[in-house]
């Protein structure tokens, strides 16, 4: 409006919000009103793409489906605003533009590229950052599937012909990244039921206050929770927060009673996660019995699964091993496997309860993929991008994965700058970039007193140490660059003759 959008742009697609044009803040009557989610974008089997960060590097989107044996549907959706009918009509028959779509199996094991980031010093591209993982299918991890890279002697990339092993590895101990996590839990009558505990019996309901306590506790800042309980309805007893206090007030005023809405309460979850704006999203479903309310059939609830396409676990406490609960653990087990990863927990007491929950924290503790530092040759003069081949040597097989980087263009003089051939010399330290520690290696002619000054490109001293007296030879030093920021420094040797100057460059 008046040249400028009325929404915030980009934007995610799958904004349920209706928003109306012109804003009513504008002063004018809305001609009409628009939901993303409804109206505009990419569509995989009509539902739009979650929302996740743009990769403006690879300009890619990647997400995981259970198969269904029938083929994927592709589409990208538009609306036009009929005047006669006065409404919003969505329609797909006059798009243009492409997009690219692969579709890839995810095999028993499979090297994964989970995004890209260039390394650049003074506008040169320097080196990459590859996030990648080599997963391996693993029934008994939550999601299915676990990280077993360890090394870096385990990959390398093939760049323009070449074959080039990464400076480093860095495989996070501690999740960075936020998690959106749905807690569904059932409090209907049988929830008074009795269960073992901690040496004590109490009641499963009491049983799952405990254990959603702890489980809450192990979950980091930033992480955010909604809780969705059901009995003979559904009610939406805590909407998205972080603030586990909170939620854990709430979850101390539940109280049992009525029948079990197990799939309307499974349908209203997913579409709320559907709906979220987040990253790193995963639905915990927690039952004691038989769904006996309204829906009956099995059916929307699957169409629901694969339409939210999150990871889902299910846990069934107490449940029986005869029919008809051994039949609705069949049925669970259908919808664990609609969903992209996921796990069934049967447990029968309080104590496996909270194994569950326990073994599900600690696998949302770790990152799913690795940080791999490689250096990078510059583009030849004429190329507009490079294709980067991920290589892993699985036994006598060989996994890869490609991906395409653009070439950045830089413009260079003929004359270098007095100043620019002074740095000619310039060394860097290992490894680069740096994570946690860089170690420089650096000569010492006769024995002398070295210190070591470190500057940051803005030329403010970082810090200043005296190594103390060394005698000739070549020597190391290593600093923790763990509380750095990310940036440019320069490491300064003092070696009793001459000063050494060696770069840093520091990427968490």
């Amino acid at each position: 409006m008046f040249g400028r959008p009325f929404v915030e742009i980009p934007h995610w697609v799958g904004d349920s919000t209706v928003y109306a044009f012109p804003p009513q803040m504008s002063g004018m009557n809305p001609l009409f009103a628009i939901s993303f989610r409804k109206n505009l974008g990419f569509r995989v089997n009509g539902e739009p793409l979650p929302p996740l960060t743009m990769d403006t590097i690879l300009h890619r989107y990647q997400q995981e489906r259970a198969g269904t044996g029938e083929a994927f549907r592709f589409q990208i959706l538009d609306s036009t605003y009929n005047v006669a009918l006065g409404r919003v009509i969505p329609r797909y028959e006059d798009n243009c533009g492409e997009l690219i779509v692969t579709v890839e199996e995810i095999l028993e094991r499979d090297v994964n590229i989970c995004s890209v980031e260039l390394v650049e010093v003074e506008g040169q591209q320097v080196g990459v950052r590859v996030d990648a993982a080599v997963f391996e299918r693993d029934d008994e991890v939550v999601d299915g599937r676990r990280n077993v890279l360890g090394s870096k002697d385990q990959l390398g990339i093939v760049v323009d012909g070449r074959f080039l092993c990464p400076d480093s590895l860095v495989c996070d101990s501690v999740r960075t990244r936020p998690l959106s996590v749905g807690l569904v839990v059932d409090v209907s009558g049988s929830m008074m039921g009795g269960t073992a505990y901690e040496g004590q019996s109490i009641t499963r309901l009491e049983a799952v206050k405990r254990t959603l306590h702890k489980f809450m506790a192990r979950l980091r800042p930033g992480d955010s929770l909604f809780l969705l309980t059901f009995s003979s309805f559904t009610v939406l007893s805590q909407d998205w927060t972080t603030d586990t206090t909170q939620l854990g007030q709430v979850l101390d005023d539940l109280r049992a009673g009525g029948s079990t809405a197990l799939y309307a309460a499974m349908i209203q979850g997913l579409q709320k996660m559907s709906n979220h704006q987040r990253e790193g999203r995963v639905l915990i479903v927690l039952t004691d019995g038989l769904n006996n309310q309204h829906p009956l059939s099995e059916a929307p609830v699957e169409a629901a699964i694969r339409a939210a396409n999150v990871p889902l676990h299910i846990v069934t406490l107490g449940t029986a091993t005869i029919p008809p609960d051994s039949q609705n653990i069949n049925i669970l087990q259908r919808f664990i496997e609609a969903a992209p990863r996921g796990r069934l927990f049967d447990v029968r007491t309080g104590d496996e309860l909270q194994l569950a929950y326990t073994e599900m924290a600690n696998t949302m503790e770790t990152e799913s993929c690795c940080r791999l530092y490689f250096p990078l040759p510059p583009c030849d003069s004429e190329d507009n991008s490079r294709r980067l081949r991920l290589v892993y040597v699985d036994g006598d097989k060989v996994l890869t994965k490609d991906v395409d980087l653009p070439c950045e263009r830089t413009t260079t003089s003929v004359d270098v700058p007095e100043e620019r051939a002074e740095r000619t010399n310039i060394l860097t330290a290992r490894p680069t970039p740096s994570d946690d520690k860089a170690t420089i290696h650096y000569p010492v002619v006769v024995p002398s007193t070295v210190t070591a000054t470190i500057v940051t490109a803005e030329g403010k001293i970082q810090s200043h140490v005296n190594i103390g007296l060394q005698n000739e030879g070549y020597h190391e030093y290593t600093v923790s660059t763990t509380s750095w920021s990310p940036g440019l420094y320069f490491c300064r040797i003092w070696n009793g003759q001459s000063t050494v100057t060696y770069t840093i460059i520091v990427a968490h």
